[in-house]
This record gives C-alpha cells, sequence and structure tokens, in this order.
C-alpha cells in the first residue's frame, strides 16, 4: 500500500491561536486555568494541556464552581451569558475567541438590534453555532439542511441577514444560501462554485424573469442581474502587494479571452491571447483565480480590495472602511453600507454626487434585455 504524506497539516488560524494562549497563559499564570469547553479536538493537546494543570470546564455548571483563576474563551466562541458569567464570578477573562467569529457576534447583535430576521447556515449542535446564537437579540433560524432552507419562510418586513459557521463547507453554504433565494422562483444566485457553466470569478443575482443578451460574451440562462464583488485581503509589503495584484489581474485577463465567442474579427494579438486562454480554459481559470484570492487573511491585512475582476489593478481599500457599516434608504428600501461611504466614494470617484460630462456617459457594455411573459 502506498502512503502519501500530506504537504501541509495543522490547525487553523483561530485554533492555533487559541492554543498557543493557553500554553502562555499556563506557563505564567500562578492561578488555576482553565478553557471553557476543549481548545482543540484533538485528544493529543488536550492531555498536554491538562498535565500542565489547564483543567476543561464543560459547562455553565462547572463554571459557576470555580472561584479563582482564569477561564479561556475557545476559538468557537461563546454566548454573550457566558461573558457575564465569568465576570459576576470574579474570575479573570482570556478570550481566544476567533476574530473571524468575533466579526459574526457583531454583526448579528447589530442586525438583530436594527429588527432584521437571523438565519445562520450550520450545524445547529456546534458550539460555534450555539455562541452565535448567544449573541442575537432577533428571532433566529438555523439551516443545516437543503430541507430546512426549502421550509425557510422569512419575515418580508424585516428583512434578513445570514451568517454561516466558519467550518461550514463552502459549496454546501451557497448551496442552501440559493435555495433559500429561489424560493419564490425569481431570483437566483450564480457563482462558479455552484452554478455550472457560469464564467465570472465573482457572483451575480439574476432575475429569472428576464433574458440578457450580451455581444461576444455568453450568458447562459442569465437575466438582469446585480454583481457581488467579494473583498479579498491584500499583502500588507507594497511590492509583495504590487505582486499579488499583478498575478491576479493575469489571469483574470486570460479568463476574459477564455469566454469570447470568437476571436474572427479581432487583431493578431487578440487572437494569440484567445487561442492560449482558451487552451487553458475558462473553468481552471476559475479555480486559479478563487484560490489565489484567498491567499491572505482579510482580518490580518491593512488593505483589501476586489481581485476577481480585471478592473482597476492596483486599487487598495483600507480596511478601516469596513469595519462598520449603517443604513441608507434605496426605493423605499433599507440597505446596509459602510459607515464611512462617502470617504470610500470620495476615493474611488472623485465628486461622485456630481455627473461625468455628456459624452462621457457611456456604458462599457452592450446589452440587449428582455422580459419574459407573465
Amino acid at each position: 500500500m502506498k502512503v502519501i504524506k500530506a504537504q501541509t497539516a495543522g490547525f487553523c488560524f483561530g485554533v492555533k491561536r487559541a492554543v498557543d494562549q493557553v500554553y502562555d497563559l499556563a506557563a505564567k499564570e500562578k492561578e488555576p486555568v482553565y478553557t471553557y469547553g476543549p481548545i482543540i479536538h484533538n485528544e493529543e493537546v488536550v492531555r498536554d494541556l491538562e498535565e500542565k494543570g489547564v483543567q476543561v470546564l464543560n459547562g455553565k455548571e462547572d463554571l459557576l464552581s470555580v472561584k479563582k483563576g482564569t477561564v479561556v474563551i475557545r476559538s468557537h466562541g461563546v454566548a454573550e451569558e457566558v461573558y457575564d458569567l465569568i465576570c459576576e464570578n470574579g474570575l479573570n477573562l482570556a478570550d481566544a475567541t476567533c476574530p473571524f467569529v468575533k466579526k459574526i457576534h457583531r454583526i448579528v447583535r447589530r442586525e438583530g438590534e436594527n429588527g432584521r430576521e437571523i438565519v445562520i447556515i450550520g450545524n445547529a449542535n456546534h458550539p460555534e453555532v450555539e455562541g452565535i446564537r448567544g449573541w442575537c437579540v432577533s428571532k433566529v433560524t438555523v439551516i443545516g439542511t437543503e430541507e430546512e432552507a426549502e421550509e425557510f419562510e422569512p419575515n418580508s418586513d424585516t428583512g434578513v441577514c445570514v451568517v454561516s459557521q466558519t467550518t461550514f463547507n463552502y459549496k454546501k453554504f451557497d448551496k442552501l444560501v440559493e435555495i433559500m433565494r429561489n424560493v419564490n422562483g425569481r431570483f437566483m444566485l450564480k457563482a462558479f462554485e455552484i452554478s455550472e457553466d457560469y464564467v465570472y470569478a465573482f457572483a451575480k443575482m439574476v432575475d429569472t424573469t428576464t433574458e440578457l443578451i450580451e455581444k461576444d460574451i455568453p450568458h447562459p440562462g442569465y437575466g438582469l442581474f446585480v454583481d457581488i464583488f467579494p473583498l479579498d485581503g491584500l499583502p500588507n509589503d507594497e511590492s509583495e502587494r504590487k505582486r499579488f495584484q499583478d498575478k491576479l489581474w493575469k489571469y483574470n485577463n486570460m479568463l476574459g479571452y477564455s469566454i469570447q465567442k470568437s476571436a474572427a474579427h479581432k487583431n493578431l494579438i487578440f487572437k494569440i491571447k484567445y487561442i492560449f486562454s482558451k487552451c487553458i480554459g475558462y473553468k481552471r481559470l476559475l479555480k486559479l483565480i478563487g484560490r489565489n484570492a484567498k491567499s491572505y487573511l482579510y482580518e490580518l491585512c491593512d488593505y483589501v480590495a476586489v481581485v476577481t475582476t480585471a478592473v482597476n489593478k492596483y486599487r487598495k481599500i483600507p480596511r478601516e472602511l469596513y469595519e462598520s457599516s449603517t443604513y441608507l434608504s434605496f426605493e423605499g428600501k433599507e440597505y446596509s453600507v459602510p459607515e464611512k461611504y462617502d470617504e470610500y466614494l470620495t476615493g474611488l470617484y472623485g465628486d461622485y454626487m456630481k455627473l461625468p460630462p455628456e459624452d462621457k456617459r457611456i456604458s462599457n457594455h452592450n446589452f440587449a434585455a428582455y422580459k419574459f411573459e407573465e
């Protein structure tokens, strides 16, 4: 039997951070150190920490029996109630919650306070999901199966905020969201991870009651759409950042050539690029773009950008512009936008409230759209 050794193995960023924190506390603290639940699903690590004096608390009853020491919140996070119990009991708190999970806690609290229903995509019995539920102040529903997604009936008056367990399967998450979106049969989420023959590295929300035709670009089964551009982290080092954006720019350009219907009426350089990109294939290029775009952890980056399209090659946006949000009205509905939207739009467009000269008011697309008969 041939044994293949994995090239990489280990803990994820959040778990490694939590484990390191517990080891550090075990070495420094004179009073007892506890973890609220096993710090990691790894018996050897838990056993090694126990030998160093770290004890595991398996719930609120255990926590209430502790009289002194430090309690470490593991990377899964916990409900707000647990924080209160630790403080009320006069214990020291070491919060090792994964920053990504912390961000979800802030989102569900904020959206709930604004009256929105919360949907958590994940396993209802997973400790991370239980922790997220503990930060919700409005109606909350956990969805983990296609059947649950099909049965979900959103409150159209308040709106819905959807978040996910960070360890939940990404393709399954997209599938469940697509099912929820398609309940009324009109709107459909398109993304290359979940949609066969989809040709872009970013997602689109499509109106299925319409048909869209664009010269030179295939849109199989598409209707009028809204683009959904993900923000990905950029390297903090400037030279590394430019190399990273150069690489993604090259892949996105090749993707653009690969999805063209024809190069018959183009120049020689275009035809060469077209043939080369076609040989690689758009599906392989989509995987390259998707994998490389996630190279840098968003939470650890000073700057972010849209790197899944060949537009504005070296654009960088301070991540802090997206750290908090507010609501603005549009066509009678409230939408969440960055709190520093004015700073963002000014940096992008200058005086964005002023129309450009008439000769500059042109579209970069050649669309023809049709609405189907009811």
